[in-house]
């Protein structure tokens, strides 16, 4: 397709050189991976990956398959130690085509937009090295046309104060906007974005119900705090509940620490009910809105959640005394469950009084992720390095760990055994009895202290069993 001389129209006010660059991807029949790419590297993803900073590839791979009709896509990266000002002038080359060009944005299905920018220090650097990469006379002219009309003038208002702090992040928020069947949406990392969406796009905004924006989306990924989501806007359930007009949302995953559910406002719960994917990273929040949560889901396939309270006494902390809501909201998936994640914090133990212990009446359930305390419990104690793991024996002597695992689990992935002084104990007693798990072929172990000379003895049990210890 061929670029528009930039003279033709303030929204293609760019150097010629860099809109033919741009635009020169703009074909729409073409294989995913020779997608509209903007300035984002794979092996750069691959390294933020490493450093355990959440950019949400696994979204992008679960994405990929959807996108063999390789629709329009826009890929950017936002860092200030790596490349991301860079990405300034192809932002604006895709707004302003977008702009132009109405019927390709009707074709934008997928938007990812990442950021490392963790506090005011990082935003301010970013500012600045933006609006060095925002040097074309013509360039801040011609987004602030584009918003301006696209937004209308009050939300324009409100877009000019994000442009003024992230520029990035402001072209990624106007990106959005002009993309009206957008069906996967990942915004990992953010500062502000999220807040974007909901003052100045009103995606999200109690006045503007999304599915008249959103319709169509099948994937939303945030990662936000949310004080910046809600400034001005009301509590986070509010947040929250706007989602549940996203009638067709299947895979919904959030970097958050809290829904802070809040039965007075009349919202205990959430409603999703084409949901088969929920993933929800440091959630701070209590056991009951989890439960809540879930319970507001349908028929769920894939369910993660990291829990990560805030610092309590121990005696007062709720998070983990008591799983049994939990339970009650899991067996409503127990015939449609096939991964589950759920796990404390390692940085987190606690005692947990009524741990899961349902497990076993989920027959689809073939991927388990847990830590130790989670599945089996164990009775809350000052010195959490103290030896504890002896307890559901000693006070359950017919207890058999077989008992808490699905039946047809094949990988076990369990966390923070290194809590329990005897190490060894409970795999020996699985050891004993995996016979009875035809279909466990591996046992993963993280955050796990060596066991001495019985770790060898365990390996050579289990692999008698065809079972893998990693």
């Amino acid at each position: 397709m061929s670029a528009q001389k930039p003279q033709q129209s303030p929204l293609l006010a760019l150097p010629s050189e860099l809109i033919d660059e741009i635009l020169s991807n703009f074909v729409i029949q073409r294989d995913f991976d020779a997608d509209w790419r903007v300035k984002i590297l794979e092996e750069e993803r691959e390294a933020h990956n490493k450093r355990q900073i959440a950019t949400l590839h696994a979204l992008c791979l679960v994405c990929k398959d959807m996108h063999r009709h390789a629709e329009p896509a826009l890929y950017s990266s936002l860092s200030v130690q790596a490349m991301g000002y860079r990405d300034t002038p192809h932002l604006c080359a895709f707004v302003f085509k977008l702009a132009a060009s109405p019927h390709i944005a009707q074709c934008v299905r997928y938007i990812e937009h990442f950021s490392r920018v963790y506090d005011e220090d990082d935003l301010l650097q970013e500012r600045t090295v933006s609006f060095r990469a925002f040097n074309h006379p013509a360039m801040r002219t011609g987004v602030e046309t584009v918003a301006e009309q696209t937004l209308g003038p009050e939300n324009f208002a409100r877009w000019k104060e994000l442009f003024e702090l992230n520029i990035n992040t402001a072209l990624a928020a106007l990106a959005i906007e002009l993309s009206p069947n957008i069906q996967h949406l990942a915004l990992p990392s953010l500062v502000r974005l999220p807040r974007a969406i909901g003052d100045t796009s009103c995606i999200f905004g109690p006045t503007t119900p999304p599915q008249n924006h959103f319709s169509k989306l099948q994937v939303l990924c945030l990662g936000f705090t949310f004080e910046h989501v809600v400034e001005g806007r009301g509590p986070p359930s509010t947040f929250m509940r706007s989602l549940e007009a996203l009638h067709n949302l299947r895979y919904l995953k959030l970097i958050c620490n809290a829904f802070a559910l809040d039965p007075s406002s009349g919202i205990d719960t959430f409603t999703f009910p084409a949901l088969r994917t929920l993933k929800l990273n440091s959630f701070g929040d209590s056991v009951e809105t989890l439960a809540n949560t879930i319970t507001g889901c349908q028929d769920l396939e894939w369910l993660e959640c990291t829990f990560y309270p805030s610092d309590r006494t121990p005696g007062g902390n709720t998070l983990s005394a008591d799983l049994t809501s939990v339970q009650h909201a899991l067996a409503t998936h127990a015939s449609t469950l096939t991964h589950l994640d759920l796990r404390l914090d390692q940085e987190r133990h606690r005692g947990v009084s009524v741990p899961l212990a349902n497990l076993a009446d989920f027959p689809r359930l073939r991927t388990l992720y847990i830590d130790t305390v989670t599945l089996l419990g164990a009775p809350w104690s000052p010195n959490a390095r103290r030896a504890e793991s002896t307890w559901w024996y000693e006070e359950r002597p017919a207890f058999r760990l077989r008992e808490r695992l699905p039946p047809n689990i094949e990988e076990l992935h369990l966390y923070n055994y290194h809590y329990f002084g005897d190490k060894v104990l409970v795999f020996l007693d699985l050891s004993a009895d995996c016979g009875e798990l035809p279909r466990l072929k591996t046992v993963f172990l993280y955050n796990t202290w060596h066991g001495g000379e019985a770790w060898p003895v365990v390996t050579s049990l289990l692999a008698e069993k065809g079972v893998r210890l990693v």
